[in-house]
C-alpha cells in the first residue's frame, strides 16, 4: 500500500498535471483559510468580548490560545504528519478546523470560546505543516515548484488582508459568531478535495515523538502566559505559582531537549548567534505588532466609534504596504545584510508606535493613526524577511525544515506574549487612571504602545550588537 501510494505521487508530480494544480489550490485554500483565521479575530473580538462578558484582561486568550496552540504544537505536528501521511493529517487538521470553528462560533460562555480557538490552533499545527510537505511532493519540476511556491506565499501574503475585510464585513452586516462559522465550510470543502486532488505521501526512516517535550514546553508557555494576565486581576499566590510552574516546566523543556536523541527542537538550532538573534527579532517584531493589531482594533471601534467594517479598512494600507516593503526587502538584503536590514526595520516599527502614544479620545485617523500604521508597513518587510533569511543561513539541509519551523514558532509565540503583557499592561493602565472612561482606556492604549516601543528599541539594540553584517 505504501508503495502504490509513493508511485501515484510519482505519476502525478512530472509535469504537473491538472490534478497537481487542483491540489495546490486545496492546499493554498488551506493556507489562506488559516492566515485569515489569525486576523479576523482582531475585528470579531471587540464584539465577542461584549457579547460573552469577557474581561479586559482575559480577552487576550481571544488570540493567545490559538497562536499559542499552534506555537506549541507546530514542530510536533510535522512530526506526527510525516508518521500519518501528509494527506490524512491535512484531511484530519481540516476536520479538526471545521469543528473547532463550529463550536467557537456558536459559544455562550467564555470558556468554551477560549477552549475552541485552541482546537483551531492544533489543527492548524497539524495541517500547516502537511500543506506545505504536500505542494513539495507534487511539484517536483523546479519551474512548476517556483510557481506553486509563488502562489503559496500570494495566499499567505492575502490571507491576513481579507481576514481583516472578511471580520468587518461578516461583523458589521452578520455578527461576530459568523467569523468563526464561516471556517467551517469552507475547511470541509478542502478536506473532500484533498481527498481526490492529493496524493499521500511520508517519509521513510526515523518517526519519533518528542511527546514529553511538547507537553513540558506548552505547559510553560501557558503557565506564564497565565501569570502575565493574573498580574492584574489575579492574586500575588497565582501570579508566583504560575510563574514558578512556569520556569519549572521551560527549564525541564530545555534540559530534555538537550539530553533526548530525537528533540523536539535542537537547541543548536536556536544557541547559534546569527539564528537565535534573527528569531529574538522576530518573536519581539510579533509582539509588537499584535499592540497594533488587536489593541488599535478596539481603540477604533470602542473609543472612535468606528464600525467593524470601517475598523478592518483602516488596517489595509498597512498590509498592503508591508506587501512592497516585502518585496523591497528580497532586493536590498543582498546589498546590505541581514544586521542593517532588521536593525532598520525595527526601529522604523518603533517610530510608528511612538507615533501612537500621542492618540486621543478625538484623534483623527488619517493625521494620528494611518501614517504610524504606513510606517508600521515599511518596517515590517525589512525585519520579517530579513530574520527568516537569517534563520536559513548558512545552515545544514539535515536542519532547515527545523529552522523554518522554528521561524513560525517564533511569530506565533511572539503574537501570543504579545497579547497577554500588553493587554494586561493596557487594562492595569486604563483602571489605574482617574480620567473619564474613553480616556482613560486610551491612556492604556497609549501606555500599551510605548511598551511595544522599547520592546522593538531592544530587538534593533540586540541586533546591532549580535548581528554578522552578511548573511
Amino acid at each position: 500500500m505504501f508503495n502504490s501510494g509513493i508511485a501515484r505521487a510519482q505519476r502525478d508530480q512530472a509535469p504537473a498535471t491538472r490534478r497537481a494544480w487542483l491540489g495546490l489550490a486545496v492546499i493554498t485554500t488551506a493556507q489562506l483559510l488559516i492566515i485569515a483565521d489569525a486576523s479576523i479575530i482582531n475585528i470579531a473580538l471587540p464584539a465577542a468580548q461584549q457579547a460573552l462578558h469577557i474581561s479586559d484582561v482575559n480577552r487576550q486568550w481571544g488570540v493567545s490560545s490559538y497562536v499559542l496552540a499552534v506555537g506549541a504544537l507546530l514542530l510536533l505536528g510535522g512530526r506526527v504528519a510525516d508518521f500519518l501521511g501528509r494527506r490524512r493529517a491535512f484531511v484530519i487538521g481540516l476536520i479538526g478546523f471545521a469543528a473547532a470553528s463550529l463550536v467557537a462560533g456558536l459559544a455562550q460562555h467564555q470558556l468554551v470560546f477560549f477552549f475552541s480557538r485552541a482546537a483551531q490552533g492544533v489543527s492548524a499545527a497539524l495541517l500547516t505543516p502537511a500543506a506545505l510537505a504536500l505542494l513539495a511532493s507534487i511539484f517536483t519540476e523546479p519551474a512548476a515548484r517556483a510557481k506553486a511556491l509563488g502562489i503559496y506565499g500570494a495566499a499567505t501574503s492575502m490571507g491576513g488582508i481579507l481576514g481583516l475585510l472578511a471580520g468587518g464585513l461578516l461583523t458589521s452586516l452578520a455578527s461576530w459568531r459568523w467569523c468563526m462559522v464561516i471556517a467551517t465550510p469552507i475547511a470541509l470543502l478542502g478536506a473532500v478535495g484533498a481527498v481526490f486532488s492529493l496524493p499521500e505521501s511520508r517519509t521513510d526512516g526515523d518517526h519519533h515523538f518528542d511527546l514529553f517535550g511538547a507537553l513540558a514546553a506548552s505547559l510553560g508557555v501557558v503557565s506564564l502566559i497565565y501569570c502575565i494576565g493574573a498580574f492584574e486581576n489575579g492574586s500575588v499566590a497565582q501570579v508566583l505559582s504560575m510563574g514558578a510552574l512556569a520556569v519549572v516546566a521551560l527549564t525541564i523543556f530545555v534540559v530534555w531537549q538537550r539530553r533526548n536523541p530525537h528533540p523536539l527542537l535542537p537547541l543548536r538550532i536556536v544557541f547559534d548567534r546569527m539564528r537565535g538573534v534573527s528569531l529574538l527579532s522576530v518573536l519581539l517584531s510579533a509582539m509588537a505588532l499584535t499592540a497594533v493589531f488587536l489593541l488599535l482594533s478596539f481603540y477604533l471601534q470602542r473609543v472612535l466609534g468606528y464600525s467593524a467594517i470601517a475598523s478592518a479598512g483602516a488596517f489595509v494600507p498597512c498590509a498592503a504596504v508591508a506587501t512592497l516593503s516585502s518585496i523591497a526587502t528580497g532586493r536590498l538584503l543582498p546589498r546590505f545584510g541581514a544586521r542593517a536590514m532588521i536593525t532598520t526595520g525595527l526601529t522604523i516599527s518603533a517610530a510608528a508606535m511612538l507615533l501612537l502614544t500621542q492618540i486621543g479620545v478625538s484623534s483623527n485617523y488619517w493625521l494620528s493613526v494611518l501614517p504610524a500604521l504606513l510606517l508600521i508597513g515599511v518596517g515590517v518587510g525589512p525585519t520579517l524577511v530579513s530574520a527568516s533569511a537569517a534563520v536559513l543561513s548558512r545552515i545544514p539541509a539535515s536542519d532547515s525544515g527545523i529552522a523554518g519551523a522554528s521561524y513560525n514558532v517564533a511569530n506565533e509565540l511572539g503574537t501570543a506574549f504579545g497579547a497577554a503583557l500588553l493587554s494586561t499592561i493596557a487594562a492595569a493602565a486604563t483602571r489605574h487612571s482617574d480620567a473619564p472612561a474613553a480616556t482613560a482606556e486610551t491612556q492604556g492604549y497609549a501606555v500599551a504602545f510605548g511598551c511595544s516601543a522599547v520592546l522593538l528599541l531592544a530587538g534593533a539594540a540586540l541586533a546591532v550588537v549580535l548581528l554578522r553584517e552578511k548573511c
